[in-house]
C-alpha cells in the first residue's frame, strides 16, 4: 500500500508539473512552446501510466482506493 502512495503522490506531482507546462506553452515564449507542447504531451503520457501502475498496486493490495494514516 505505501508504494501505491508514493505513487499516487509522484501522480500530483506530474499532474502539477504538466499545468505548469502546458501553461508555459499557451503564453510563454513563442519561441519555446512547440518543445513545451511536446512536453505537456509526454507528461500527460507519464501520467496515463502512473494511474495504470497504481490500479495494479492498488489491485495487488486488495485496497479500492489509496489510504493515508
Amino acid at each position: 500500500m505505501r508504494t501505491a502512495q508514493y505513487t499516487v503522490d509522484a501522480l500530483l506531482y506530474v499532474d502539477r508539473l504538466r499545468s505548469a507546462t502546458a501553461l508555459l506553452a499557451s503564453h510563454g515564449n513563442p519561441a519555446g512552446r512547440h518543445q513545451l507542447a511536446d512536453a505537456a504531451l509526454d507528461l500527460k503520457s507519464a501520467i496515463d501510466s502512473l494511474c495504470e501502475a497504481r490500479d495494479q498496486l492498488l489491485k495487488a493490495a486488495g485496497a479500492e482506493r489509496v489510504t493515508y494514516d
